[in-house]
């Protein structure tokens, strides 16, 4: 996917700029790449009209139907394409400027239809020259001024946002690399969690082995939850010789099942009498459909039933420590998937695990809107995030292929885990509530116009009530 953002003062007045905006056959008059734009359908500009856009591409003219599918006079409008080849997103914003005059700001999306469309780093490149050359014609349609800092601050903001766009070198070790050295990020040895009490679930490998040696070698009183007691004994024994931190105990629980939860919520509880991190991170990737013992997929139950019940039981606990979190590890994977409750478990036949995952992911991430939604006010800061592509045991397990591929690409363990200790160690997570989060940064949970358009206010309700009747909690807990 490739994103263009430009911003532009004019003296128009807002009414003015919008109305010009609005009407996509004035497109040819402004960017060079555009050989005629029409009205085809509906009281054009308006909700639901539209335009017929014929455009310069490699073996001859490209025409592609763009429909205004939100419209809001004289603020903002959001125009779709589709083809076969491509979906383009136009979003046009119109604010009042404090001289009269108005600031437009031009934000287009481009997605060449399938996978390795989606991941494809030239796309980027050779929209921003497209953009660029429409800026210059829109200028002066406009009779305006292009604005320097209408996107991200500085130049690792720029850098950010340009890693950001193709997925490849965002999700890699690229990302994290170069991110790393523009911020100057603080080392995660620098954090000081003494007396805070953490719990982690998945913390027996991968990210969430990592994250809990580097919350234990801050001080932090950790309990380690995974399926096994005897490995989280083995676990619980490495981390107290690596870091010589003695306040480290575990608690047995499969996520999936809900008796097991209840019972690490209990165990919790009767052994401390504080809660500062509560840290969902416990999840895999299969390739066959398996059921927990009620009956739901197994996918489901862990990742999204399971933490959703933990919450709940813990939330007093969280609510009477001051500055508390509930943080939850999340995957880029769920940006392609989009928001459903009545597909949210894939049946046998058609079970495919990374989809079923990526499913799951959205849910949890939406459900994490939600909980801060709800329950912020309570002083407790829930964020989600997504490590980018680490090489962990069960990306080895879950994709073979894709581990072999991508190689010395994919982030160690200590660098998928980075934001995730960040987040429960940091001031910054006290700033904001509901956040999703890669690298350190605050992101969009949408990168694309098809899963934003399943992201509905039923939707997220009744994805809630679901799950809530699912677990055994009221509905509006």
């Amino acid at each position: 996917m490739a994103r263009y953002v430009v911003r532009i003062r004019t003296p128009k007045s807002p009414e003015s700029a919008f109305e010009y905006m609005a009407d996509l056959a004035n497109f040819a008059e402004w960017d060079a790449g555009v050989l005629r734009s029409e009205p085809v359908d509906g009281n054009a500009p308006g909700l639901d009209a539209s335009f017929d856009v014929d455009v310069k591409a490699i073996g001859g003219p490209l025409t592609l139907r763009y429909t205004q599918t939100e419209f809001d006079a004289p603020h903002r409008f959001l125009a779709i394409a589709r083809s076969e080849r491509l979906t383009s997103r136009d979003e046009i914003t119109v604010e009042p400027d404090e001289d009269g005059g108005a600031i437009v700001t031009y934000d287009a999306e481009l997605l060449l239809n399938g996978v390795l469309g989606f991941a494809d780093p030239a796309l980027s490149l050779g929209f921003d020259r497209i953009g660029d050359r429409a800026t210059v014609g829109l200028i002066d349609a406009l009779e305006g001024e292009r604005l320097e800092d209408g996107g991200p601050d500085g130049v690792s903001g720029i850098v950010d946002s340009a890693l950001e766009a193709p997925i490849v070198p965002s999700f890699t070790r690229i990302g994290y690399l170069v991110r790393k050295q523009l911020e100057g990020w603080a080392s995660l040895e620098s954090y000081e969690l003494s007396g805070k009490v953490v719990v982690l679930t998945g913390a027996t490998s991968g990210l969430g082995r990592a994250a809990a040696e580097w919350i234990a070698s801050a001080g932090a009183t950790l309990v380690v939850v995974g399926r096994s007691a005897s490995r989280n004994e083995t676990v619980v024994a490495e981390l107290i010789e690596a870091t010589g931190n003695p306040n480290i105990t575990q608690a047995p629980a499969d996520m999936g099942e809900l008796d097991q939860v209840r019972e690490l919520a209990d165990h919790v509880l009767a052994n401390h009498d504080r809660l500062d991190v509560l840290i969902h991170n416990a999840g895999a990737l299969t390739a066959k459909r398996t059921d927990a013992s009620s009956g739901i997929e197994s996918t489901v139950a862990s990742q999204v039933l399971g933490p959703f019940l933990l919450t709940n039981l813990l939330l007093d606990r969280l609510a009477a420590t001051e500055d508390s979190r509930v943080l939850t590890m999340s995957s880029g994977g769920m940006y392609t998937s989009g928001l459903t409750v009545s597909r949210l478990q894939m049946e046998a036949e058609d079970y495919k695990g990374a989809e079923q995952y990526a499913r799951a992911k959205r849910a949890q991430v939406t459900l994490n809107e939600m909980w801060a939604d709800r329950h912020g006010a309570k002083g407790i800061r829930f964020h989600a995030l997504h490590p980018g592509w680490a090489d962990t045991p069960g990306v080895d397990d879950a994709l073979p292929g894709f581990s072999k591929i991508m190689g010395p690409l994919l982030r160690t363990p200590d660098e998928g885990a980075d934001t995730l200790v960040w987040l429960a160690a940091d001031d910054a997570a006290l700033e904001t509530n509901g956040g999703f989060w890669h690298d350190r940064v605050n992101r969009s949970i949408h990168k694309l116009p098809t899963t934003r358009k399943t992201d509905t206010a039923e939707r997220r309700a009744a994805l809630w009530d679901w799950v809530a009747e699912q677990v055994g909690v009221a509905v509006d807990a």
